[in-house]
């Protein structure tokens, strides 16, 4: 250790060791804060914008998943399900006037497939089985709903 205008100079070996440690703090708080923030965060299901230009999405800022509307901008954002069971994956038909989506409101609380209006009125169910159906998707000239199904078997597989 040197001194130099009466200040105590560290020696290379000191000023290393300060700066590794000074890294480490910081990259142990980066991870912490990672590690934190992941915690808070939920997956999100959302919608490619449709024909009106509105992103559908899914939000559980009411304690159960539900479907909401907004601007592309994030403006005018509206809920369009109001009910205690999950409701997930919207997808926009193709014209953007109906957005099909799954939801566990079905007596047995397996998920089925609903169909709405682009403003959350005529909320209709499609399907009507003990499967559980998922992914709904439109076909491209908005005729037809695909989606998949979850079934499972004695051995405990899904299909």
């Amino acid at each position: 250790m040197d001194f130099v205008d009466g200040r105590k100079r560290l020696d290379g070996g000191a000023r290393k060791a300060g700066r590794l440690f000074v890294v480490s703090v910081l990259i142990v708080a980066l991870v912490f804060s990672i590690g934190l923030a992941s915690l808070f965060t939920q997956p999100v299901s959302a919608a490619f914008p449709g024909a009106n230009g509105k992103i559908a999405f899914v939000s559980d800022r009411d304690g159960d998943a539900e479907i909401f509307v907004m601007n592309s901008d994030g403006s005018g954002q509206t809920q369009l399900t109001f009910n205690t069971a999950a409701d997930d994956m919207p997808a926009w038909s193709p014209d953007g006037s109906k957005i099909v989506f799954l939801s566990t409101r079905d007596p047995d609380g397996d998920a089925e497939i609903f169909v709405m209006n682009s403003d959350g009125s005529s909320q209709t169910q499609l399907t009507f089985n003990t499967a559980t159906d998922v992914e709904p998707a439109w076909s491209p000239d908005g005729s037809k709903i695909v989606c998949s199904k979850v079934i499972v078997t004695a051995t405990g597989r899904s299909l």
